[in-house]
Order: C-alpha cells, then sequence, then structure tokens
C-alpha cells in the first residue's frame, strides 16, 4: 500500500465521480459540511479511472475543490485494491491510510473483491471501528418535460450521447463540458480565416453527436463565446479522427498546450460534407454570427 496521506483526521467521500452530476454534488457537500463540523479534513477518494466517463480527470478533481474539498486522492484499480476484503478496505484504507473519522458513500455503493459489499456492509464495519458512515439516499429530479429521472451517471451518459445537452445540464447542475490540452491540428481554420483551438479527446471520455455547437470556451480563468464542431471533417476527406474544433471569439493569442474546457450551450447542426471550403466557411461564419446574436448579451 502506499503511505498515510496525512496525519490529520479527515472525512472522506469514496467514489467514481465521473460525472460530478447533482448526486455527486450532494454526496461532497455532506463530506465538507461534516468535516468543518469535526475540525477535520474534507476529502475525496476517487476510486479508479473509470471508462465512459462524463468529465475529464483533471476537471472533476478542479470541481471537487472549487466545493471546498480540502484533498483528492485517486485510487487505481490494481490486483491488490481490487481482490481486497471489506474488513481490510476499513483498516488498510480508511483507518490506516486516509485516518478517517467518518465517510460517505452513496446509496449504491460497491466494494471489495467481486463488488461483493455495499453501503450497509460498509456502516457495519465502520461501526465496529469506530468510524461515522454517512449513506446519501438516490437523488431524483425532472428533466424538461417534467419527467422525474433518479439521478445518475448512466442516466446523464445517455442524455449527452442522443444530444439531449440540456437535459444533462439538469442533472449536472451547469452545462455539459469537454477539457482538454490544445494540440495542433492541419490548420484549416486558419487557412479559412477562422482559427479553431483543437482538443483531442481522450478514448475514455464520451462525446454527444458530430455536429456544430454553440459553446462557451474557458482559458486562464477568462471566459469567451466560441462555435465548436465534434467530427471528423467530412468536407476535408473520409475517415479522419474525430476532433473538437473551437473557433474562440474576441481571442487573441497563441492556445497551443493550453489547458482549456469548452461548455457546450446548444447545437446548431449536424455534421455534413459540403461541397467546397469556401461553401464551409460560409455557414461557419453564418454559424458565428448566430452565436454572438444569441448569447452575446448574456455575456455582458
Amino acid at each position: 500500500m502506499n503511505q498515510i496521506i496525512t496525519n490529520q483526521k479527515t472525512v472522506a467521500a469514496i467514489g467514481k465521480f465521473d460525472g460530478f452530476h447533482i448526486g455527486h454534488q450532494k454526496l461532497v457537500a455532506c463530506a465538507v459540511q461534516k468535516a468543518k463540523e469535526a475540525n477535520a479534513l474534507s476529502l475525496i477518494f476517487f476510486v479508479g479511472a473509470p471508462s465512459d466517463s462524463i468529465t475529464e480527470q483533471r476537471e472533476s478533481e478542479a470541481l471537487a475543490l472549487s466545493m471546498g474539498v480540502d484533498l483528492t486522492f485517486r485510487q487505481s484499480l490494481n490486483e491488490e485494491f481490487r481482490t481486497m476484503s471489506a474488513e481490510d478496505f476499513v483498516t488498510k484504507i480508511l483507518i490506516a491510510r486516509l485516518n478517517c473519522t467518518c465517510v460517505v458513500v452513496g446509496y449504491n455503493f460497491r466494494f471489495a473483491k467481486d463488488r461483493s459489499a455495499g453501503a450497509d456492509d460498509l456502516c457495519r464495519l465502520c461501526q465496529k471501528h469506530g468510524i461515522d458512515c454517512i449513506v446519501i439516499d438516490e437523488v431524483s429530479a425532472p428533466d424538461s418535460n417534467g419527467e422525474v429521472c433518479t439521478v445518475s451517471s448512466s442516466l446523464v451518459r445517455s442524455l449527452i450521447r442522443c444530444g439531449r445537452l440540456e437535459d444533462a445540464a439538469l442533472y449536472l447542475g451547469g452545462s455539459y463540458s469537454v477539457s482538454g490540452k490544445v494540440a495542433h491540428g492541419r490548420h484549416l481554420g486558419t487557412s479559412m480565416g477562422i482559427p479553431t483551438a483543437n482538443i483531442i479527446p481522450s478514448g475514455d471520455i464520451i462525446l454527444p453527436p458530430q455536429g456544430v455547437y454553440a459553446t462557451r470556451t474557458y482559458i486562464g480563468g477568462s471566459a469567451y463565446l466560441s462555435v465548436t464542431n465534434i467530427g471528423n471533417n467530412p468536407t476535408v476527406s473520409e475517415g479522419n479522427s474525430v476532433t473538437i474544433e473551437t473557433h474562440i471569439f474576441d481571442f487573441e493569442g497563441d492556445t497551443y498546450d493550453e489547458y482549456i474546457k469548452v461548455e457546450f450551450l446548444e447545437m446548431l447542426r449536424g455534421e455534413k460534407k459540403f461541397d467546397s471550403l469556401s461553401s464551409l466557411a460560409e455557414q461557419i461564419k453564418a454559424d458565428i454570427e448566430y452565436v454572438k446574436n444569441k448569447y452575446s448579451k448574456t455575456e455582458q
């Protein structure tokens, strides 16, 4: 096992936290509050690096810190951790490594070898070792049509994949976004006078349908309106890999190797193949004009 994280008492929220939806936020807020009451450190214990993540790892950790969390730690799903008994999880992780005085988990939390133990088992073992255990019940909320749903990562993933970004935002507590470092592309946008910042999405991040979106891009703490294309640029060549290309309004500077966040506001149109680059450029300019007209007032 790794060394002890801290000698100070902690209140630990434990889970995958693969999307930071409003259910996750309730769990984290509880841990932060309990830590204040106990004069302890609040800690988010990320279990693994889940596939099909809604939120990139760095962004998840930043969101946790923005909610007042003191420490974050990510546990890899190595052989030792995956085969650990429920008792060892409490004694070797919660007590020996995290120095927990209280642990907070969701109602559907699973742990130990073969995910054989649940939240009730954790509470029983924590009581045995003098640790408080708080289980957060499921969180339900209505979608844009008024249908009440249990909030979960799988629900949010489904909404994003089918392009229901408004409903996804309701359950995320804010707009869906994609983050990453800006990489060099083919400079096609620059050649048309519409330069773009290109993010190469990691393989474990889910994306909405391919197309063009009104977006807001965050660079170094500042926000800029933008338009973003998710797709493989069929006008240029068939079979390209999927990229995220963002034209940022009223921004001058070099974004290469910068870490940016692109927040999705609405889908403008699906991706299509144009007859020429000039036709493509004209459509992009129309997209830009639409976004400026609709969203500029909200930015002021």
